[in-house]
């Protein structure tokens, strides 16, 4: 009930700003998400020893995603730079030495690429031809597409998927997913909300949906590795955002290339 209930009130306000939001503030928003979601991912692994990482994973975060839009291209490894440079002066400055600094230096940055830097394509993703309907297109593959595979793992989930990572996803389930991504681009491309040619939006489907599962595998990893079965508890019953926005992690730059690919090499 609480999942149904925070979905209820989130996705009508989602839509709103994914059909009518000027670019800046979709990068806006984006940026919020990223800076967010990466904090949580600090706070997650490294609770103990976090408040010196926060201090900068999420403005740096934040400034990562909005130097994907054109007017700060080429900006990406002078904020990574600074941010490194800003956080080796702070351990500096308070004297923390050792194998601390190196852990949280690790972390630190792994979380501002992880999430500032796979979250940022959806700022290009928005910016290209089509861009709202096919960010509208990626937030219903892999959602959708998540839905459904909970539903068919636990219908029929019969063989686990990745036993290690997340015992309760199987392989039906998965199937059920993918098959929930296609069911996604045929009702977008069947109500003209998706003015791509067929072969363009079913391939577009079919690397969301698998890239959207692989996201959600990468952070079932980082949640097993440190004992923990939410990011977060921003939101009720989805837990933190970083649960929730997982998936969109690889897809949106799996969609962003294989835009370019089909573009490049194939002229559509």
């Amino acid at each position: 009930m609480p999942r149904l209930l925070s979905a209820a009130v989130l996705i009508p306000p989602l839509l709103l700003w994914l059909l009518f939001a000027p670019a800046w503030l979709f990068t806006l928003i984006v940026a919020l998400a990223a800076a967010v979601a990466a904090s949580e991912l600090v706070l997650m692994t490294a609770a103990e020893r976090s408040r010196l990482a926060l201090a900068l994973v999420a403005p740096a975060s934040f400034a990562y995603v909005w130097s994907f839009t054109e007017a700060w291209d080429g900006t990406l490894p002078a904020i990574l730079a600074l941010f490194v440079s800003l956080l080796l002066t702070l351990h500096m400055g308070i004297g923390v030495r050792g194998r601390r600094t190196v852990d949280e230096l690790a972390l630190s940055c792994f979380a501002v690429l992880y999430v500032g830097g796979l979250l940022g394509y959806l700022v290009p993703l928005h910016a290209a031809p089509h861009g709202v309907r096919l960010v509208l297109l990626l937030f219903a593959c892999v959602w959708i597409g998540d839905t459904l595979a909970f539903v068919g793992g636990k219908v029929w989930g019969r063989r686990a998927l990745a036993p290690r990572l997340s015992p309760r996803k199987t392989v039906e389930g998965a199937m059920a997913g993918l098959a929930g991504s296609l069911l996604a681009a045929l009702l977008g491309k069947l109500t003209g909300a998706v003015p791509l040619p067929w072969g363009v939006v079913l391939s577009l489907a079919v690397v969301m949906g698998l890239a959207g599962q692989l996201g959600d595998l990468m952070e079932s990893l980082l949640k097993r590795s440190v004992g923990v079965k939410d990011a977060g508890g921003l939101l009720p019953g989805h837990g933190g955002l970083l649960d929730r926005i997982d998936g969109l992690l690889l897809a949106a730059p799996a969609s962003y290339f294989w835009l370019k690919f089909l573009e490049r090499f194939l002229g559509r």
